[in-house]
């Protein structure tokens, strides 16, 4: 996980919910620039993106584009204190995996987000602005783990059949009726 963050405070809290999720293993690196952010991401091994929208040296919408448009691979959740919603549906509207605002971010919301992200990267190549097809034939890198050691596609598959499971056993107890 990048976590492209100028706060020292804000990146530590970060890294602290990170290491603390029992679900989640994964190398944590901090960079405080986009310009740092974009020299890690060359020299590849990233599975996914934490991008602040404040940074000296990038602000907005502008930082995710430039992540995205020189790694369209990569997943990247916006985590940052704007609390825009108009802000939010345009950055996910152009690719970005999540937008989450800090002050509401607990380990769990981040945690399930990167899993959310890696998962649709891995399943669908769903990366950049609707798909990417490099990514699509390159994969994820595969490293974020989660769980006892399974990959978020393992789990997430899994928790699917179980879900489905249960409403084939529900659907066998009571009758649906189709008001489509």
């Amino acid at each position: 996980v990048l976590i492209v963050e100028d706060d020292p405070a804000d990146a530590l809290l970060i890294r602290r919910l990170l290491e603390r999720a029992r679900e989640l293993t994964c190398r944590v690196e901090v960079r405080d620039r986009i310009a740092g952010g974009l020299a890690r991401l060359d020299e590849g091994g990233v599975d996914v993106g934490l991008l602040d929208f404040s940074l000296p040296d990038s602000l907005g919408l502008d930082s995710y584009r430039r992540l995205r448009d020189r790694h369209p691979e990569l997943p990247i959740l916006i985590l940052t204190s704007l609390d825009d919603d108009a802000l939010a549906v345009r950055a996910v509207a152009e690719g970005a995996q999540d937008y989450l605002v800090k002050q509401q971010v607990d380990g769990r919301l981040l945690v399930r987000a990167i899993r959310y992200a890696i998962e649709r990267t891995a399943q669908f190549g769903y990366v950049g602005y609707g798909g990417n097809a490099h990514a699509q034939s390159q994969g994820v890198q595969g490293r974020a783990r989660f769980g006892h050691g399974r990959n978020a596609s393992a789990e997430i598959r899994d928790e699917h059949a179980a879900i489905s499971q249960a409403a084939c056993d529900s659907r066998d107890d009571a009758s649906f009726v189709d008001s489509s």
